[in-house]
């Protein structure tokens, strides 16, 4: 499509004269950014894009709005597109209408975190399962360690080969910037987060099946009533017969919360010897002075790791660079306290570079970002 056919099809959409299908090549172009159909210079898609944006209705929600601006790549400039952003800081909403900014792409992206994970084995020897080929990559004791095609570690028993006399043990553990699957040897699924370590028997034999956590996973157990299924952190042993739940468990953290989704669960809190039944939806979390809350749980926060995004209801400044010094593997520093404590809400796509998150953050008026390789300084 030539400039002069371009220049008449955005006129037919602000006059409302367009066909359905014309319609349709506009829509894509603003919301996804496919211009390459459109023989425009940089200058002449940001002006237009500008115009069509200026004529559309404003849309509100009554609680937090996830921050989404649109991102479109055009020759060397990275567009950010975002139309009415309701985002909030220190109980102040500050509603901001950014029409397009243009922006010079980084001469370094750092780009969002992917399946990466080791496994150190009961001999002491370590796996790399980012640089491991699909198909077996070890066998002990008669237990076969498979790494499927899609990023996922499963175990696998030979019963004619398997000694229920040996237990052994083995650890996944994800860095910064990675996220694994585990299938474990009773069938239980399990989702790392980030900058996570589980520790486990390659078979779960006797009375109970447990397990080590440290950092933040989410659970799916097999069903088995006769062998109950533990998973001790730092601060607590969470008991389960078969059911969904979410443990955050990250040492810097200064709470501990497991979120119940589906099922029952018994808490039991290290320090105090107290045990708490949750139902689903509840949420527990231990402070850092062994205080113990139950309330009901934020369903969509709690869970945003694992369905690929972030999502901030009111939450500290301090909380959200760490999330995102785990995903992103990158050190934040606060050049003063001012900011630390600030309040955001919002629902950011986990799979966006750093650069667009800390833009779309920076949008609030309330916080500057300035990156320095992979460190990141926070600015009052």
């Amino acid at each position: 499509m030539q400039d002069q056919d371009a220049k008449t099809l955005l006129s037919k959409f602000q006059a409302g004269t367009c066909t359905d299908e014309e319609k349709a090549i506009i829509e894509n172009w603003i919301m996804f950014g496919h211009v390459t159909e459109f023989d425009l210079s940089n200058k002449e898609i940001v002006a237009d894009l500008a115009e069509i944006r200026r004529g559309l209705p404003l849309k509100e929600r009554n609680k937090v709005i996830g921050m989404w601006p649109k991102i479109a790549a055009a020759a060397s400039v990275l567009l950010i597109i975002s139309v009415a952003l309701l985002l909030h800081t220190n109980n102040k909403t500050v509603h901001q209408k950014q029409i397009v900014k243009v922006l010079n792409k980084p001469k370094e992206v750092i780009v969002p975190g992917s399946n990466k994970a080791f496994i150190t084995l009961a001999d002491g020897s370590k796996i790399s399962l980012t640089d491991a080929s699909s198909g077996r990559i070890a066998k002990e004791n008669g237990v076969q360690i498979i790494k499927t095609s899609d990023g996922k570690l499963i175990y696998t028993i030979s019963e004619t080969e398997h000694s229920a006399k040996i237990i052994a043990y083995n650890t996944i553990t994800t860095p910064r910037g990675g996220q694994y699957q585990i299938v474990l040897p009773d069938g239980t699924h399990v989702w790392l987060n980030a900058a996570t370590s589980l520790k486990y028997p390659t078979s779960f034999i006797g009375k109970e099946r447990k397990v080590e956590l440290n950092g933040e996973a989410y659970f799916e157990v097999a069903p088995n009533k006769s062998m109950p299924f533990k998973v001790q952190t730092r601060n607590q042993e969470v008991e389960v017969l078969g059911t969904h739940f979410n443990v955050n468990s990250y040492a810097d953290e200064n709470e501990t919360k497991t979120t119940l989704l589906e099922g029952s669960i018994r808490v039991f809190q290290n320090s105090t010897q107290l045990t708490r039944v949750l139902r689903p939806g509840q949420q527990s979390i231990i402070m850092a002075n062994a205080s113990v809350i139950i309330r009901n749980g934020d369903l969509e926060e709690t869970m945003a790791w694992k369905n690929e995004k972030f999502v901030f209801n009111d939450q500290s400044l301090a909380v959200i660079m760490r999330q995102i010094s785990r995903w992103y593997d990158v050190d934040v520093e606060f050049a003063g306290n001012k900011a630390v404590n600030k309040a955001f809400g919002g629902t950011i796509s986990r799979f966006k570079s750093i650069n667009q998150v800390l833009e779309i953050l920076e949008l609030t008026g309330s916080v500057r970002f300035k990156v320095e390789g992979r460190r990141v300084i926070v600015m009052n």
